[in-house]
């Protein structure tokens, strides 16, 4: 149902997380006009973002794991030119820390 609403009401993006995921794959979202962006080396991502096709933005892979997805976001509206970045996280009930931040990067 969310995923209808992501193209029925041209949302720009969403965060997600707990996505159903099978082999290794986020499934059953139909993303039709957006990208899916996800740990793909994870057999088991729980957080993901879509991001509409018509968004500049850059994947922060050192922010890239299981429980983390961020990207920098490319605003520009002239004369100025500047950048936001999202993140979607997962925060697991039973650890007590908070998702892996890309090893020293933080």
């Amino acid at each position: 149902m969310a995923v209808k609403n992501f193209s029925k009401h041209q949302f720009g993006l969403m965060l997600l997380q707990e996505p159903w995921v099978n082999n290794g794959q986020v499934c059953g979202l139909g993303v039709r006009n957006g990208d899916l962006i996800y740990d793909t080396g994870h057999e088991c991502p729980r957080a993901c973002i879509i991001i509409k096709r018509t968004i500049t933005y850059s994947i922060l892979s050192e922010f890239v794991s299981r429980d983390l997805v961020a990207v920098e976001i490319n605003t520009s509206r002239k004369p100025l030119t500047s950048s936001i970045i999202i993140a979607s996280a997962y925060f697991p009930d039973e650890e007590s820390e908070a998702p892996p931040f890309g090893g020293d990067k933080t």
